[in-house]
């Protein structure tokens, strides 16, 4: 079994992970591509978190399709997930990007609980 690589922001990989991938959705083959698909898919909002998803190739060959821009969804499937990797994105210079560790699956229910509401403190 090979391995896929599938690059968006984390609120996106949690959909994925609850809801499984839908037809339409693009992986990749290799690291540096799904790397430039997070980017792409934040910008260059600092708030949203670009992740690659590392996956397993499913075994059932007629759910994805090759194509020019990368692999494609063709029929919904859940897959057996393997790593994610935070992406780091350089702001000064945003055609720069690399992996900045590993993360554990956990961390897509904790961000949830992780985010407090901003408050303004109340002028004297």
């Amino acid at each position: 079994m090979g391995k896929l690589y599938f690059g968006a922001p984390l609120d996106s990989i949690k959909k994925v992970f609850l809801h499984g991938f839908q037809p339409g959705d693009t992986l990749r083959g290799n690291l540096l591509g799904a790397m430039l698909d997070a980017k792409k898919g934040v910008g260059l909002n600092r708030r949203f978190k670009p992740t690659v998803l590392v996956l397993e190739a499913p075994d059932q060959p007629d759910l994805l399709q090759k194509t020019d821009h990368g692999i494609t969804v063709v029929r919904a499937f859940n897959p057996i997930f393997i790593e994610l990797f935070p992406v780091k994105i350089d702001f000064r210079s945003p055609h720069l990007v690399k992996v900045a560790g590993t993360l554990s699956l956990d961390v897509l229910f904790q961000a949830d609980r992780l985010k407090a509401p901003y408050k303004k403190r109340a002028s004297k």
